[in-house]
């Protein structure tokens, strides 16, 4: 998480109020803020798309299958 201001950029932007209740239920429960949870989903989904993105490389894969896994 971004330690100070200069580390840190804001945004703006909509949510349905499906999605908007359910981070303000969340955030209460959680005592987080709206804005800590959507930073935490955004590094989650960063860190999945590399994940995939990883996956896709010939080299990564073949070590995979020597390794036993099904790719």
């Amino acid at each position: 998480m971004p330690k100070t201001k200069s580390e840190t950029h804001r945004v703006n932007t909509n949510l349905s109020m499906k999605n908007n209740e359910f981070l303000e239920e969340y955030a209460r429960e959680n005592a987080l803020t709206k804005s800590a949870l959507i930073n935490i989903a955004v590094e989650e989904f960063r860190e999945k798309k590399q994940t995939m993105e990883l996956m896709q490389n010939p080299v990564v894969r073949e070590e995979m299958r020597k390794m036993g896994y099904r790719v």
